[in-house]
Formats: C-alpha cells, sequence, structure tokens
C-alpha cells in the first residue's frame, strides 16, 4: 500500500510526500547435503517474508515558461527480516533472515530546452545503505551481516547529457547525443572484508568507480529511430 499528498501552489510548481509499504513473501530452501559438514545443520528450511517501508518528500518545477525542469526529493526506508542469500564452502547456500537495513537518499535532476533543438541535462544523486543489527549463523559463530556493513549500493551517481535536433528537409528529424554517468566506488565495510563473517574472502577487492561516456546519433521519423552508437567510449 502507499498513501501520498500532492500540494500545487500553481500549475508549475508541486510538492509532494508519501509512504509507501512492500513485502517479499517467505519461501522454503533446496537440500543441502551432508558432505558440507557442519554448514548442513546451519540450513533452515524456511525463510519468513520481508518488508520495507519508505518515506520520501520531493518537489517539482518547471520555470521558465516550461524550459527548465527540476526534480528533486529525499527518502529514508526502513527494511526488515531482509532475505539473505548464504552460500558455503562447498558452494550450496541457503536463504535466511538476516535482520534490518536503512536507506537514506536524495535525487536531484535538471533538464532545460536552451534552445529549439538542443536539449540539455544532469542529476546527481547519493544513497547510504546499511545494516542496522548483527545476524549470526546458528551453532557457529560466524556473522552473516553486521551492524554498520554496506549493502552494496554505489553512494554517489552522477549523470549528464546533450542532445541536438533539427528537422531535414526529407520530414525526418536527426539527433547528435552525449552522455556520462558515473558510478562512485563503495569502500564498505563488506561481508567479505570481515575475518568473523560468513563469507570472508581476503582476496576479494571491492569494485572501482565506474564512468561511461556514450555518443549516439540518428534519424527518428514515423515513430522509427534509426541510430549508430559508441557505448562505453
Amino acid at each position: 500500500p502507499k498513501v501520498g499528498l500532492n500540494w500545487e501552489p500553481d500549475e508549475h510548481n508541486m510538492v509532494y510526500a508519501s509512504v509507501a509499504k512492500g513485502y517479499r513473501i517467505g519461501g522454503v530452501n533446496d537440500y543441502v547435503p551432508e558432505y558440507c559438514g557442519s554448514y548442513a545443520s546451519i540450513s533452515t528450511p524456511t525463510y519468513k517474508s520481508d518488508t520495507t517501508i519508505s518515506y520520501e518528500l520531493g518537489a517539482k518545477s518547471r520555470p521558465a515558461g516550461g524550459r527548465l525542469q527540476i526534480d528533486a526529493s529525499v527518502y529514508h526506508i526502513d527494511w526488515k527480516n531482509i532475505q539473505q542469500y548464504v552460500v558455503f564452502p562447498c558452494l550450496y547456500g541457503f536463504t535466511s533472515n538476516s535482520g534490518g537495513a536503512t536507506s537514506n537518499g536524495f535525487d536531484l535532476s535538471l533538464n532545460m530546452q536552451l534552445t529549439h533543438g538542443l536539449v540539455v541535462g544532469a542529476s546527481i544523486g547519493y544513497t547510504d545503505a546499511k545494516y542496522t543489527t548483527t545476524t549470526v549463523a546458528p551453532g557457529t559463530g560466524l556473522i552473516v551481516t553486521a551492524n554498520g556493513q554496506t549493502l552494496g549500493v554505489t553512494p554517489w551517481t552522477l549523470f549528464g547529457y546533450a542532445e541536438y535536433t533539427f528537422h531535414l528537409p526529407s520530414d525526418q528529424d536527426a539527433y547528435f547525443r552525449v552522455q556520462q554517468k558515473y558510478n562512485s566506488q563503495n569502500r564498505g565495510p563488506f561481508a567479505y572484508q570481515n575475518p568473523n563473517n560468513i563469507d570472508y574472502d581476503p582476496f576479494r577487492m571491492p569494485d572501482q568507480a565506474i564512468s561511461l561516456l556514450d555518443f549516439r546519433t540518428g534519424l527518428r521519423w514515423g515513430g522509427v529511430d534509426i541510430s549508430l552508437f559508441v557505448d562505453n567510449a
């Protein structure tokens, strides 16, 4: 279910707030064979549903006669009884409920039509998603998730683009577009960095930051789009 409130002081501006709740149903775990040793006794026959409650506050504005679009929002998410898949050294595993987590963040995007054919835009987002409880695998003392451990989400995302469109005498629209996306590195702490974690792996390294530059040019007419592109240039 979701509940929301909107307020529009005029036709170009809107402020909104919403609260939503969601869940994933529980399930049954697969059999873990005896050759997995003591790990076979850790697996539980079933796992429970997990739930989320999210809160969002945002605003949308269309100043400059609608040529500029501004969207902004902040949010908070509570996640309970998280369904977590645990892999054993024998390569079998099971799904368990591993406590709770929170996610806080914001998004801001701007799009503007600079000229009749030129549109530019940019956006920035931030997410801080971490576990808020420590869960231990039964009978082992090994940690499944730890308080303060990251959920692995990229903290910062940046995006920008420019697109120029012009009309051809043949009644077609030609366009050129360039865009760049950046995902920052998540420095942890991760489960595999903790020697007391069931997924500890001293040789694994965090993913690096990613920056992608894309180019595209093409023709549009009658609902058809034919283009040439270069991704990750």
